[in-house]
């Protein structure tokens, strides 16, 4: 007990580190990324600082949850619709660019301005 006591312990982020050192193996060697680790947040140390961050977080969720709902809605109901359409080769190219559209929409909705579709450059 008194051995335990007086030996350091470990940091809570060295324990997690050596936890994910397990995923090591699901690293991508080109790029370095990492699926499993968990990503880095930087939270602001100052408190006035966390509380804008959270109103300006509550505010954005107000305004962005009812224009996300609508959009699913009419993503699902456009889909239903779509499918009642019944000439095949006039279906699917209909399914596809109303889901591609009502999926961007979305994913817009949510914050994501850009999605690159490029490959990821290679770790130097």
């Amino acid at each position: 007990l008194v051995v335990s006591l007086l030996s350091p312990r470990p940091s809570f982020l060295a324990c997690i580190y050596r936890t994910m050192e397990k995923f090591r193996t699901f690293e991508d060697p080109a790029t370095g990324i990492m699926p499993f680790m968990p990503a880095k947040v930087v939270v602001p140390k100052n408190p006035l600082l966390r509380v804008l961050r959270g109103l300006v977080s509550l505010v954005l969720i107000t305004l962005r949850l009812p224009f996300l709902l609508v959009a699913i809605l009419l993503l699902s109901a456009n889909s239903l619709l779509v499918s009642l359409i019944p000439i095949p080769f006039l279906r699917r190219p209909l399914h596809r660019l109303s889901d591609m559209i009502g999926c961007r929409l979305v994913l817009l909705l949510l914050g994501f301005w850009w999605i690159s579709s490029g490959w990821e450059q290679k770790k130097t």
